[in-house]
């Protein structure tokens, strides 16, 4: 079963962020992009029904109304930050009616710390 997520469809400047430990989700889509960061252990993560097998420090950017969905492995912590196209308008006019190819991207430690202090 597919579900729309209102609150990650909303109009303006909004974001919301949510850690999942040891969880699953169900495939689902909402307008807004979608940033997630494996913090630690191992991850199925499934963009477009392409499934990527994840490890500890992984990015995964989500494009709007793209179907997806996870399972965080036993042991594993998932940050997942949910913001609107007004964030990042000149990239997101770029997107317009495209899909990205590859899901998954790895960023320097530096950046990887920036989404620790977050948690």
């Amino acid at each position: 079963m597919v579900t729309h997520q209102a609150q990650n469809s909303v109009k303006g400047e909004s974001y919301n962020v949510y850690q999942y430990h040891e969880q699953s989700y169900l495939p689902h889509f909402h307008k807004n992009f979608e940033l997630a960061y494996l913090v630690c252990g191992t991850a199925d993560f499934t963009v477009r029904n392409r499934t990527y097998a994840i490890d500890t420090g992984a990015f995964i950017l989500v494009l709007p109304y793209e179907l997806h969905s996870f399972q965080v492995h036993k042991g594993g912590k998932l940050l997942i930050i949910v913001f609107s196209e007004n964030y990042i308008k000149t990239f997101s006019g770029m997107l317009h009616d495209k899909q990205g190819e590859v899901s998954v991207f790895q960023c320097a430690q530096p950046i990887r710390a920036l989404f620790e202090e977050v948690m």
